[in-house]
């Protein structure tokens, strides 16, 4: 399996219950799997993401793709992220994780990681925000094995 991988700026995170962005593999559904996902804040705010499946299917408006880490794979990455959408993610009951970044200081983030893969070739990966205070301004990144 080849990895891929995505850093993007967040802004305007605010507000409670929110989608942040989302992680989807299209209409292929090919078989993929997020081994890392991580935010970092670049303001002093206290905030609080759920991070879950999608209980709809995003409608996203101009997705970005993932990279190629390996320089000689030239097939193009399926997985992409969403920050816009004419169909916004809806939040699920419960989440997978629910990182809390309390304090407050710019550069603080969270790194979580799944060594076997979480898959989602049937079901979009969201992120929330969960406070009204979340960040105004941060950076997300990714890696999918595809």
């Amino acid at each position: 399996m080849a990895i891929y991988s995505a850093s993007l700026s967040l802004l305007n995170t605010t507000g409670i219950n929110l989608p942040v962005f989302d992680i989807e593999t299209g209409a292929t559904q090919q078989q993929a799997k997020v081994i890392e996902l991580g935010i970092q804040i670049n303001v002093a705010t206290n905030s609080y993401y759920g991070i879950g499946y999608t209980t709809n299917t995003p409608v996203q408006i101009g997705p970005y793709s993932l990279l190629a880490e390996d320089p000689t794979n030239t097939i193009a990455s399926k997985t992409t992220i969403g920050l816009a959408w004419s169909t916004a993610p809806v939040a699920p009951a419960k989440y997978l994780r629910r990182p809390n970044i309390l304090a407050a200081s710019i550069g603080q983030s969270f790194i979580m990681t799944w060594p076997r893969g979480l898959g989602i070739e049937t079901q979009d990966l969201g992120c929330w925000a969960l406070l009204g205070s979340n960040a105004t301004s941060a950076i997300m990144w990714a890696v999918v094995m595809e």
